[in-house]
Parts: structure tokens; C-alpha cells; sequence
């Protein structure tokens, strides 16, 4: 059983990553016993020439025994040191209780971040992904995943940077 559901992940992966504005993606698995709050999952970026505006994806597969509705994730660039870590807040589950995302119920479920522009220097080819729950170690959370692609042509993502922060003027 576990291993068709497996199949069954790997399979929609490999038809998500076949659109062509896919320029990476990968998800790595937490420890067997749980996500420890001191363990980093690595990301190596291939070089991406021309692609210092992308669009970012965090994917997240958990089981139901994961006991939150959120999750807290830390990315950070350790390639450009200067830059403080990226903070995202994940909702896994409504306020019922509900999982976001897809999945069998009872089991497992993959929940998306959904596409958020993202500017990358040209020495970032590795990305870090932390937790930052209280819990030093999280239950239920299987695999991190990171999407970049290439942004579809109505964003501009170097004109929202340069705001610095604000929202885009309309």
C-alpha cells in the first residue's frame, strides 16, 4: 500500500515538472522519526542563466497524524549570508480541521504554497528549509519540496522588489 501511494506522488510530480516553465524541482524527506527543528533540508539549484526572477512553490507532504493546521518554514540562503531568512506560515488544514491540498484521506496529503515571486542573486544555488514550530520535533511532515519556474510574462517581479516591501502600485 505504501508503496502505490508512493507511486502515486511520484507520478503526479513527474506530470506537474513536464510544464515547460519548470526550472526546478525537488522535495527532500525528513528523519523517519519526525522533523527536527536543528535539521536543514539542502536544496542545490542547477545554474539558472537569466532566471534571477522566478517563481517560488513550497510543497509540503504530511501524514494525518500531523497534530497543526500550520506550519512555520524558514528559507534561507546561506550562499548570500547578508540576506535574512524567508519566513512563510503554511495552512495544512481550515479551521474545521480539514486538510488543504490533496491526498487519501487518512493518510497522506500534499498541500502547495501557492506561486510567490521570488528574486535570486546569482551566487544562490542552495536554498535551506527549517521549521520554526515550538515543537523541537514535528510528527507527520514527510517531505519539503521547492518548485522554481519561470514567471509567466504579466509579473514583474523586479519592479515589486525594488518597492521595497510595498504592495504593487495598480
Amino acid at each position: 500500500m505504501r508503496h502505490c501511494i508512493a507511486a502515486l506522488f511520484v507520478s503526479a510530480g513527474c506530470l506537474a515538472s513536464c510544464a515547460t516553465d519548470t526550472l526546478y524541482h525537488h522535495y527532500e524527506a525528513t528523519g523517519e522519526n519526525g522533523w527536527e527543528r536543528t535539521d536543514t533540508l539542502c536544496f542545490h539549484l542547477p545554474h539558472l542563466p537569466g532566471h534571477r526572477h522566478v517563481g517560488l512553490e513550497i510543497g509540503i507532504r504530511h501524514r494525518s497524524n500531523y497534530p497543526y493546521k500550520d506550519l512555520w518554514l524558514a528559507l534561507s540562503r546561506p550562499l548570500s549570508p547578508h540576506l535574512p531568512a524567508d519566513t512563510f506560515h503554511l495552512y495544512l488544514a481550515d479551521s474545521t480541521g480539514q486538510w488543504s491540498g490533496s491526498g487519501i484521506a487518512g493518510f497522506a496529503y500534499q498541500y502547495e504554497l501557492p506561486l510567490l515571486p521570488y528574486a535570486l542573486n546569482d551566487n544562490d544555488t542552495v536554498l535551506h528549509i527549517t521549521h520554526l514550530m515550538r515543537k523541537e520535533c514535528l510528527e507527520g511532515i514527510c517531505d519539503v519540496g521547492v518548485r522554481l519556474s519561470a514567471l509567466p510574462s504579466g509579473i514583474n517581479a523586479q519592479k515589486d522588489e525594488q518597492q521595497d516591501g510595498k504592495p504593487p502600485e495598480r
